[in-house]
């Protein structure tokens, strides 16, 4: 699903607004894990540069894409956030990690149960 740039922003705050709707980001993420176990069907993606904003807002546009695209097309599809990198790579990236414990209480080990990483997609193809 490709989105505008120009106006997301103001999209996102005003439907941010009814939050009431939206499961927590920690429930979600669980929750997106299943919906795309054990085949890939929605995700958000960072940079490959998997700096602390590429990681973040990959997470963050996964959460709320969901919200979104329930309200504009009723279906409840479940975007996960994939990490670029490998899976032994986050660990080592230590400012991103420990801002995720101190942020949102998020451990690496969840973390790493949450996300899609770089080798869960690689040689993957559409049907």
């Amino acid at each position: 699903m490709m989105m505008e740039s120009e106006g997301f922003a103001d999209a996102m705050a005003g439907d941010l607004k009814k939050k009431s709707k939206m499961p927590t980001l920690t429930k979600y993420l669980k929750e997106a894990k299943a919906y795309n176990s054990p085949h890939i069907r929605a995700v958000t993606i960072g940079n490959t540069g998997v700096d602390h904003d590429s990681v973040v807002g990959s997470i963050m546009l996964a959460w709320y894409a969901n919200y979104h695209w329930a309200e504009t097309s009723g279906e409840d599809v479940k975007f996960s956030p994939i990490i670029n990198c490998p899976r032994n790579e986050l660990k080592f990236r230590f400012d991103i990690v420990n801002n995720l414990q101190k942020e949102f209480g998020w451990d690496y080990e969840y973390l790493d149960s949450v996300v899609i990483y770089q080798e869960d997609v690689a040689g993957l193809s559409d049907p």
